[in-house]
């Protein structure tokens, strides 16, 4: 008995040689601040082997580690790197009894069998590698919650699974099939979803059990692997249209969808046959419109079956959907769009202040809106080349209309910006053309002897002295077109009206029609039509068969200046020129009768007469100043004058004739046939050989 208790004791010791560290006492491992595990009472035997085990919450944690040395004269302790652990800091010595650090595990789920390698220093700077093998363990829920339990037949459903610590649980691989259920469980991340196929009616219980990654340890020291069964009860029900998704959600009916198909991908479905034919109606019951026919081909790894699909008819999504049937028994439901190729059928333009305007016709640096009108315009993606602002309306596109803003380049080269949809011409266009809008006549120049001036300019008769050699007309074409604003070609059409002083018409001439182009500083200078530009000057003695030089006093030149009406949209511009020939005397033969009453001082004295004297004046008259062939009141001359020219009597001496010196004032009325200007004068008698002053009243006829 005695040798029995011996042998025992001594098979204890050498069994707590084997497991006791060799150069460390002690080391406690503390997480969180809430559990602390020592190598004395946190042990496990495993296959022979001594393991610290240790619980842990997440797969990522900073620990506090304490370690008391086996023996004195340790002066430094320090964890060693390992993929899996790291010291955050350096071990200090704690009251001459132990020391203390923190350190990092990574990844603690996946990192396989751990082993913490601790050094230890003496005095005399031997080192000494104690090696801890680890075991973590912990312990792994998962759940699910059901807001519905009902199930039918054929039709996957997807549920999402909770889970405390989800990289810690092993998923199977794929579908796992059983009597009652198809199931798999698809991970993502932190996402875990749940995919069940039902198989048979009732009250069924779907159980799933499940293992871990890194074990639960339980209070008796078992080591457990698997998880709490997750337990799921459904109602199935007998099977309803599963509803399989279209790769495209629109589709073009054409000539060739109707006769070789589109190739489409639709999703997977277990119950999906390959290579064969589905007819696609819109209605679940027989009879329904033939829709199109899907001819599935082969599955693919993306949970999809390429198919050929070709239609027969025109479908909304919001009419309804549409049922993929095998005869006339239902299998799948699904929707999608089938409409007619994009056609563009009229193109509108609306610029700001005008109504919508069916036109194509845009201008170069304009900013408007386009309509573009037809069939299957909500699915076109129209560009139009060689425009780089375009903005579309997504509010307005319909079916049957689209809108885009658009700013036209003030450089486009082009007359035709085509419009493309998908990368295809579609063979509308916006017809670009040049501004022609009339500009005010700032651009054209007249000269008549005082040097050019803009027609503009001209703001009421101009009075011209001088001989009028000439009346030339120039064009600036640098001044039609502006940075901001294009003009285009001006089409002016010029008249000239020639008429004499009392408005008697000389001559009228219509000018050929001028065409002025922009000069070469406009933007659009190189993109207009030059063929019938004008920019020489314009004679107008050219066109006149009575030439200016040739015109008599007063004589009215009337340039009437106006574009050309058909070749503008806008009113067109008139403008009128006049030039006036002035002068400022005239010069005339007059006879009159001075003196009904004549006061004429002789040599013998005053002398009295009733007689009436005749007068025959080469005279002086002067116009206004800046009035148009009207008098000042009074006139001089100088001619002959006949006292008592109409006395018949005996007496010869009462007539008489003389050279006479002779001013006159008249009346300025011009309406007046019959006037009585005062004269005063003097001059020498031929017959009495004497001088004479004459004043008094006369008469003057005017016809």
């Amino acid at each position: 008995m005695i040798r029995k208790a011996c042998l025992f004791l001594v098979a204890f010791f050498l069994i707590q040689k084997v497991y006791s560290l060799n150069y460390i006492q002690n080391i406690e491992l503390s997480i969180n601040d809430t559990l602390t595990f020592s190598s004395k009472n946190s042990t496990l035997n495993i296959k022979g082997e001594r393991l610290f085990a240790f619980r842990f919450l997440q797969p990522r944690f900073t620990a506090q580690l304490k370690v008391w040395p086996d023996e004195e004269g340790i002066t430094q302790v320090r964890v060693l790197p390992s993929p899996f652990c790291q010291a955050v800091d350096t071990a200090i010595l704690i009251n001459e009894e132990y020391y203390l650090m923190f350190v990092q595990f990574n990844d603690i789920i996946n990192s396989g069998q751990m082993t913490l390698r601790i050094q230890l220093t003496d005095r005399n700077g031997r080192n000494r590698i104690e090696e801890i093998k680890l075991f973590p363990y912990t312990t792994t829920q998962i759940k699910t919650y059901l807001p519905d339990n009902e199930l039918f037949i054929g039709e996957e459903k997807v549920f999402e699974l909770f889970s405390n610590l989800p990289e810690n649980i092993k998923f199977p691989i794929g579908w796992v099939t059983t009597q009652e259920f198809d199931y798999r469980i698809v991970s993502s991340g932190s996402t875990i979803r749940l995919h069940v196929i039902p198989k048979a009616l009732g009250k069924k219980t779907l159980s799933i059990q499940l293992t871990s990654i890194r074990p639960d340890l339980s209070e008796d020291k078992i080591v457990n692997y698997s998880l709490t069964p997750l337990v799921l009860n459904f109602n199935v029900k007998s099977g309803r249209l599963a509803f399989l998704n279209l790769d495209r959600q629109e589709l073009t009916f054409d000539e060739v969808s109707r006769r070789e198909g589109i190739e489409v991908q639709i999703d997977n479905n277990r119950l999906l046959l390959l290579n064969k034919t589905y007819r696609i109606e819109d209605q679940e019951r027989p009879g329904g419109t033939l829709i199109g026919e899907l001819y599935t081909r082969q599955s693919l790894n993306n949970e999809k079956v390429l198919c050929r699909l070709r239609l027969y008819n025109l479908h909304r999504p919001t009419e309804g959907y549409l049922y993929i049937k095998d005869g006339d028994e239902a299998r799948f439901i699904t929707n999608f769009g089938i409409s007619p190729k994009t056609t563009i059928q009229s193109i509108k333009i609306l610029r700001n202040g005008v109504d919508w305007k069916e036109s194509n016709v845009v201008f170069p640096g304009e900013m408007v809106n386009i309509r573009i009108e037809g069939v299957g315009m909500h699915k076109a993606h129209f560009k139009f080349e060689e425009l780089e602002w375009v903005v579309k309306d997504s509010i307005v596109q319909s079916d049957n209309a689209v809108e885009y803003r658009v700013k036209i380049p003030k450089t486009i080269s082009k007359k035709k910006i085509f419009i493309y949809n998908q990368g295809e011409n579609t063979g509308s266009f916006l017809q670009v053309r040049e501004y022609q809008n009339p500009r005010d006549f700032d651009f054209v120049y007249v000269n008549y002897g005082t040097g050019f001036k803009a027609v503009k300019d001209f703001t009421g008769p101009e009075l011209y002295e001088k001989t009028l050699k000439d009346i030339v007309i120039s064009f600036d074409p640098n001044k039609i077109d502006e940075p901001d604003k294009f003009y285009g070609k001006q089409y002016v059409q010029i008249t000239a009206k020639i008429t004499g002083s009392n408005g008697t018409l000389i001559e009228l001439e219509n000018l050929p029609t001028v065409v002025v182009c922009p000069g070469d500083r406009s933007m659009r200078h190189a993109f207009y039509d030059k063929t019938d530009c004008l920019s020489e000057e314009m004679n107008l003695n050219s066109f006149l068969d009575k030439k200016t030089y040739d015109f008599d006093d007063w004589t009215k030149i009337r340039l009437t200046f106006k574009h050309v009406k058909e070749k503008y949209s806008d009113v067109p511009q008139e403008k009128t020129v006049e030039i006036i020939l002035q002068r400022k005397v005239k010069f005339d033969i007059d006879v009159s009768f001075p003196s009904l009453l004549t006061k004429i001082v002789k040599q013998e004295g005053w002398q009295n007469g009733l007689a009436v004297s005749m007068a025959m004046i080469a005279q002086l008259s002067f116009y206004q100043k800046d009035k148009i062939a009207r008098f000042r009141p009074y006139k001089i001359g100088v001619g002959f004058l006949a006292l008592n020219a109409f006395n018949f009597s005996n007496n010869n001496n009462a007539r008489d004739l003389g050279i006479v010196i002779l001013g006159s004032v008249y009346p300025t009325r011009r309406d007046t046939k019959l006037s009585f200007p005062l004269y005063i004068g003097g001059g020498y008698l031929l017959n009495t050989d004497s001088w004479f002053w004459v004043f008094g009243p006369g008469i003057r006829v005017s016809f």
